[in-house]
């Protein structure tokens, strides 16, 4: 049995109860893109990003394998399920959203998540409560072979930009390379990741970055945007 928290966890606010439940069952968690700094990725529970064909190999044969899936706010767009790569069975999905809950085929409207998870928390069976004993979650680092050695490819480039990314930093990706690029980027403790994936309008970055350098200017956290010239003299224009 797994979790995969998903975008409407995130806006609807209540990862404190989303935690609060993993915690106290003791189940692996994934994330999606567009909820990529809900969880912790030092979490001891934390497994990875699952965007369909755009996840990592053992992510995605961890989601594919697992018995029964726990699906908290889901948000099945385009780019967030990596291109609708997505092959969840519904035999075996319990989805869990702001205003109903879908048990494999059964959909039962205003039983929302907001009020169903802490009730689920507090009554989950205490004789299929196991200690999480899965490994620390890694991100393969990586190798530089003799054919790459003077090129910068691109598994190389994301995970190495985390290392030079603080904690508590706010990174902006733009629509495209930049946002498929962090899909699997490790992240740092306390770095929230905006991008848009929803609506995959470029240009968004840029503004964003003042929006939220302006938001965050007390906090002293640092701002990083990653976007293409393309995109860049889009909104430059406007």
């Amino acid at each position: 049995m797994i979790v995969i928290v998903d975008a409407c966890a995130v806006r609807h606010d209540i990862m404190n109860k989303v935690l609060k439940f993993i915690e106290h069952t003791q189940l692996p968690v994934y994330v999606t893109p567009m909820a990529k700094d809900g969880i912790d990725e030092d979490h001891p529970q934390f497994r990875g990003v699952f965007a369909g064909n755009c996840s990592t190999e053992q992510v995605q044969e961890e989601v594919y394998d697992a018995d029964l899936i726990l699906s908290i706010g889901s948000m099945n767009s385009d780019f967030n399920t990596g291109g609708f790569t997505y092959r969840l069975s519904q035999k075996k999905t319990i989805e869990f959203h702001t205003y109903h809950t879908k048990i494999f085929y059964a959909i039962y409207d205003k039983v929302d998540m907001r009020e169903l998870l802490p009730d689920l928390t507090e009554h989950w069976p205490t004789d299929i409560i196991y200690p999480y004993k899965g490994k620390p979650y890694e991100i393969e680092k990586p190798i530089l072979d003799s054919k790459h050695q003077y090129e910068i490819v691109q598994e190389y480039f994301w995970h190495k930009l985390s290392v030079f990314i603080p904690e508590n930093s706010i990174v902006i990706a733009e629509t495209g390379t930049s946002e498929f690029g962090i899909f699997n980027m490790r992240a740092p403790r306390g770095v929230t990741f905006l991008t848009q994936i929803l609506c995959g309008s470029i240009g968004y970055s840029v503004g964003a970055a003042l929006g939220a350098a302006l938001a965050a200017k007390d906090q002293n956290r640092r701002v990083f945007v990653l976007v293409g010239d393309g995109s860049f003299l889009v909104r430059n224009c406007k």
